[in-house]
């Protein structure tokens, strides 16, 4: 936070008056990390709290992470030259140059594309997200309907549904991810009620992550996801789409 102010002047001041309102608690370094989240920009701010969707100690794909907040409409180019994607990638090491994301795994070329978060700072995504940023377990029943961003921490099987309040309570989800979600088999008529709720509750939807769902087809009823931006059906056996997709 301090890295581009000046020691003489700028550090001086922040020492007097935003660490004098700090709570001098040994046992909670919280208030002390969110300095450095209060000076981020407005959109920076929704980036890096978007991130509590994803469990702790989660290897986040970079380019994925970057697509999703171009769904949301988190990310502004300064300019009309300039792609999201290459305004995404500069935002995401803004946040990663000021220790918001560590443990990077990188290419041949240097180019960032795994991440993860601390512990800390996963908690200080969950504090400042709200109730606008849920992560469900499996044994969770109700939503807030403040909720806006859903992520469900457990691999989709018959056995663990995604609880009906869900649909009924949260009808401004503009987020469903599945990051915990691993290949495994199971009902593929479980897999089509799944998307089918979805299509059929989730007007809003920006963001829909159904990788290694087990789909072999696509429900006609995708295209009622008028505003959907980011839909991804890797892993799945899906081998055409349905022509209402060209109604997205």
């Amino acid at each position: 936070m301090l890295y581009y102010k000046d020691p003489e002047t700028e550090w001086l001041s922040l020492h007097k008056t935003e660490f004098s309102k700090i709570s001098q608690d040994d046992s909670d370094i919280l208030p002390t990390l969110k300095l450095s989240y209060d000076c981020l920009t407005s959109n920076l701010k929704h980036c890096f709290s978007y991130c509590s969707l994803f469990p702790k100690d989660h290897y986040i794909n970079v380019e994925n992470l970057i697509k999703l907040w171009m769904a949301q409409g988190f990310i502004k180019a300064s300019d009309a030259n300039q792609s999201l994607e290459d305004m995404g990638r500069e935002y995401f090491m803004e946040l990663y140059w000021r220790s918001f994301f560590q443990e990077v795994e990188e290419d041949e070329f240097g180019n960032i594309y795994y991440c993860k978060m601390h512990d800390l700072m996963h908690d200080l995504a969950l504090k400042v997200a709200g109730a606008k940023c849920a992560m469900l377990p499996s044994d969770k029943k109700d939503i807030d309907r403040r909720a806006r961003h859903l992520s469900f921490n457990f691999s989709l099987k018959s056995s663990q549904q995604i609880p009906i309040s869900v649909s009924q309570t949260a009808n401004r989800i503009r987020t469903v991810l599945l990051p915990s979600q691993q290949r495994e088999r199971y009902a593929l008529r479980e897999s089509l009620q799944l998307c089918d709720a979805f299509f059929s509750n989730f007007k809003f939807l920006r963001a829909l992550d159904l990788h290694d769902s087990g789909l072999t087809t696509l429900s006609n009823s995708i295209g009622k996801l008028r505003h959907l931006r980011y839909l991804d059906l890797s892993g799945t056996k899906i081998k055409a789409l349905p022509n209402s997709i060209t109604k997205l």
